[in-house]
């Protein structure tokens, strides 16, 4: 993160050197259940928020897409990890993660045809 925003800062909390406003986003893709990430216990959303300020100061419009529940592992059955149902994570990524990889196009569409001059 430090790379990507100091070169443009400015220490007035006003201006930035960057000679453009441009759509920045980024994709988190999480081995955490929802409920897990809506925990105030791990602070992820405050982290996602303070990004989502730092990218808009310097280069414009940021937004956030958070996939949960993806799979760490090929074969769950080969590895320790008894936090994780073995079981279920293969079957959510079959039916679920297709739609995420949607959510995930549609933004980056949303931010090419933004970036358009007409």
């Amino acid at each position: 993160m430090q790379r990507l925003i100091f070169p443009y800062l400015v220490y007035d909390s006003v201006s930035t050197l960057f000679p453009n406003k441009v759509n920045s986003g980024f994709i988190y893709t999480m081995n955490m259940t929802e409920a897990e990430l809506q925990s105030r216990r791990l602070g992820l959303n405050k982290h996602k928020k303070a990004t989502e300020i730092l990218l808009s100061m310097i280069f414009g419009n940021c937004e956030s897409l958070i996939i949960a529940h993806t799979c760490q592992f090929d074969d769950y059955s080969r590895v320790f990890a008894p936090r994780f149902d073995a079981q279920q994570k293969p079957k959510r990524r079959l039916n679920l993660f297709p739609f995420d990889c949607q959510k995930a196009f549609k933004t980056g569409m949303r931010f090419a045809k933004a970036s358009v001059v007409s």
